[in-house]
């Protein structure tokens, strides 16, 4: 090994450690003769002591973003890229050599970088590893269908009410799936896990999983710096209730729903299951029951149809027995709608009622609680179903005359929207 190579590997070693971010080397700064430090990269990059990065692959090519690509790929560049804008890395062998085995031990993220581990390399957790964060007040958890993120809020971060080791954040995590999409993960990325607190960092380390999973589309899309490519089908199905009552307006009645739940005002617990419990199962039933048929308001209706039945008792008197919502909205639509397929108004309506009665085993008994994974896709089929049924009413309300000009958002239209 040449002086200038041996300078170059010491170089790269020592910046690479040294450095709050774990960034490359610039080329630029090797000092001697240009064909003289590209023999001595390319011998470097040959014997595998260093890896190098264009920037081709992530815009900032001084951090190491993702694995090197093999050796072969990496000299064949040099005659498509300027190497002299480059950044040079030592590799996963060379830096095995340099940290110690009780370097960051408290830090397995940060280890992991030190040794060599691309930022951006995907990580996927059990989603029990949320709740901590999910149940103490103290942390802001702001979570979405697709991605989250958590950090302390400021009267704790500031205060001496919360240990110092509990003050942690994580910028940015998404979710995951199996394969088979049976299962749902938490997805972060190794940069961010690496700054966590070191007992927070153990905590998540406890609670990784291994084996065949992927990160969701959008999550991946939206990190990179590009929009959504879809909203997810729980937002599709707010949207439903929204333009249901835009219809409703334009037939000069009342809102069907009394609330849609858009702006900001989306119930926490409506949303994807964190942990796969009969009892969150449940408490989504509730939320859904809530949303959908205790939802419904009667002055919609505006007395065409009984709101009550009467009923004959065993000694003959009549009682009056009110109806429930979702037995009002069938007879009224028997009164207006009228279609060749009937399967989907039929469908609609058992739907409705099916959340009704999933509803009632936890508002009127108590039960063990028990742990289930097949409750994922459960509720993602329940999910479906709620969404055609809320679908279906909106395109009922659009064959009424005053809908001639109405036009649903595209995306809605169109089905634009992620079922996980």
């Amino acid at each position: 090994m040449s002086t200038l190579t041996h300078q170059i590997l010491s170089s790269v070693r020592d910046f690479y450690l040294n450095s709050r971010d774990y960034n490359g080397f610039p080329t630029i700064k090797i000092d001697g003769k240009e064909d003289e430090i590209e023999s001595a990269i390319k011998e470097l990059i040959q014997d595998g002591s260093v890896v190098i990065n264009f920037g081709d692959r992530h815009p900032n090519p001084h951090i190491l973003a993702f694995n090197p690509e093999d050796t072969a790929k990496e000299l064949a560049k040099f005659d498509e890229y300027d190497w002299r804008s480059a950044c040079l890395y030592p590799s996963k062998g060379l830096l095995a050599d340099a940290v110690n085995d009780d370097q960051l031990r408290d830090q397995p993220y940060s280890r992991l970088l030190r040794l060599g581990e691309p930022q951006l390399g995907m990580h996927f957790f059990e989603l029990t590893v949320l709740e901590i964060y999910r149940n103490d007040p103290r942390y802001h958890y702001d979570v979405g269908d697709i991605q989250g993120e958590i950090s302390v809020k400021t009267e704790f971060y500031d205060g001496a009410q919360m240990r110092q080791e509990d003050k942690t954040f994580l910028q940015t995590f998404g979710f995951g799936y199996s394969t088979d999409l049976s299962i749902r993960v938490v997805a972060a990325f190794n940069w961010y896990l690496s700054r966590m607190a070191a007992e927070h960092q153990q905590i998540w380390k406890a609670k990784e999983v291994y084996g065949e999973y992927f990160a969701h589309p959008d999550y991946i899309r939206t990190t990179s710096g590009h929009f959504p490519e879809r909203a997810s089908i729980l937002v599709a199905f707010l949207e439903e209730l929204r333009q249901i009552n835009e219809l409703s307006a334009r037939m000069g009645r009342s809102r069907f729903f009394r609330r849609d739940f858009c702006e900001n005002s989306r119930p926490r617990e409506f949303a994807f299951l964190l942990r796969p419990t009969l009892r969150e199962y449940q408490n989504f039933v509730h939320i859904l029951d809530k949303m959908m048929s205790e939802n419904i308001n009667r002055d919609f209706f505006q007395n065409d149809v009984p709101y009550e039945r009467e009923v004959e008792e065993k000694d003959g008197r009549i009682k009056r027995v009110p109806l429930n919502s979702i037995t009002i909205l069938e007879d009224w639509l028997a009164m207006y709608f009228r279609s060749e397929n009937p399967e989907p108004l039929q469908n609609m309506i058992k739907t409705f009622r099916n959340v009704r009665e999933g509803r009632q085993p936890s508002a009127h008994s108590v039960e063990d609680d028990s742990f289930d994974l097949q409750l994922l896709s459960r509720q993602r089929d329940l999910i479906q179903d709620v969404y055609n049924a809320v679908r279906t009413l909106r395109l009922i309300f659009m064959n009424h005359s005053s809908a001639s000009d109405y036009n649903p958002p595209g995306w809605l239209q169109e089905s634009r929207f992620w079922v996980y």
